[in-house]
């Protein structure tokens, strides 16, 4: 039974979510309880799910005083023992009663479900009490309720040491990547002309704007100097050629949101392959 019908047997009214992301989520969470002991189905999923959640729902990385930290998630939830580095993925979800006008009543449905390196941990219910006639609500701790806890297991164990093994290599190869990167160095003076420069498109982006497909074309030359062009340009990704091209800056970057390591690359225009 999912929520949609367990509710509409309570109370016979309208459940809806809040979002489509709050509809996948639940789907996709609950799936794994029911089927999988809250075990992802793969590393792959666990990847991607993680990422699209971003650091935002993170505990000890995300923004909102609720994600700072587990003794926030207590005293913000109700929810003991989360641990930095754990998810809280929440589910807004609604109940309408009663037809349209004075007579109906919305009540809020929200659950919170522990994400671990495995899968889902934990699922909780919260509870709430109302204020102005129904039209206020906020979280009474008192009512949170965990609802389903994950069973330990070999099944859990092993795929424990699988995700260790697969962070410990992407570990390595963004340990390489960063060696890779320190070689790079600017090039030329800005707003010099640079002539028959050999270099390889490693990386090419394409994108929409009003006037066009546009893109980021990102090359590195024979000594590991990245160049980054924006714009139209004759390139594609795995080409070796010459290029000239005109010096625009001299910028860094970081390698993404979980490596802050800066990185020299040289910003590049009227690039010209040959």
């Amino acid at each position: 039974m999912d929520l949609v019908e367990k509710y509409i047997g309570e109370g016979g009214g309208t459940f809806g979510y809040s979002s489509n992301m709050d509809s996948d989520n639940h789907r996709t969470l609950e799936n794994l309880i029911k089927s999988n002991n809250g075990i992802w189905k793969s590393t792959k999923q666990r990847w991607f799910l993680t990422k699209s959640w971003g650091y935002d729902r993170r505990i000890g990385e995300g923004k909102d005083p609720i994600f700072s930290s587990g003794s926030h998630v207590k005293q913000m939830r109700g929810i003991s023992g989360v641990k930095k580095g754990e998810y809280l993925v929440e589910i807004n979800a609604y109940m309408v009663f009663g037809k349209r006008g004075a007579g109906q009543g919305t009540r809020r449905l929200e659950w919170g479900y522990v994400i671990d390196d495995v899968g889902v941990r934990e699922k909780y219910k919260y509870g709430f009490t109302y204020s102005d006639g129904g039209h206020a609500s906020q979280i009474d701790l008192s009512k949170t309720k965990k609802e389903w806890t994950r069973q330990e297991n070999d099944e859990v164990e092993a795929f424990r040491e699988i995700v260790a093994q697969e962070d410990m290599n992407q570990k390595k190869k963004i340990q390489a990547d960063i060696a890779q990167l320190n070689k790079s160095g600017y090039i030329g003076v800005i707003g010099e002309r640079v002539k028959d420069l050999e270099v390889e498109v490693v990386r090419q982006h394409f994108f929409e704007t009003r006037f066009g497909q546009s893109s980021i074309t990102v090359m590195k030359d024979e000594e590991g100097n990245i160049l980054q062009h924006f714009g139209r340009n004759n390139l594609k990704k795995g080409d070796k050629k010459k290029i000239d091209f005109t010096v625009k800056g001299h910028e860094q970057a970081e390698i993404n949101k979980w490596n802050k390591v800066a990185y020299k690359f040289t910003a590049i225009s009227r690039v010209k392959g040959k």
